[in-house]
């Protein structure tokens, strides 16, 4: 049986055995395919199935437990929390 395909085909994070940077390239990879508006715990387990790394997986986790409306959210309240001041569109 193969794995649906998602209209968007991306290559899957890299994985490094160790934790990486949080990094808006990474974030992307790891949201690959999200569907939204989701909740923190539905896009930790977006990236468990595009590989991520555990730093990005962790961070996803730590959410407050809201839902989100889209990856820009994401991106500006988690690259924001781990130093980053001006996130990358």
């Amino acid at each position: 049986m193969t794995e649906p395909r998602t209209p968007f085909p991306s290559a899957p994070v890299r994985r490094s055995g160790r934790d990486e940077e949080l990094t808006p390239e990474l974030l992307f990879r790891a949201l690959a395919g999200a569907g939204y508006p989701a909740w923190p715990a539905e896009l930790a387990e977006c990236a468990r199935r595009n590989h991520a790394c555990g730093s990005v997986v962790r961070a996803l986790e730590t959410l407050p437990a809201a839902p989100l409306v889209g990856p820009d959210q994401v991106r500006m309240v988690l690259l924001h929390r781990h130093g980053h001041t001006q996130p990358n569109p």
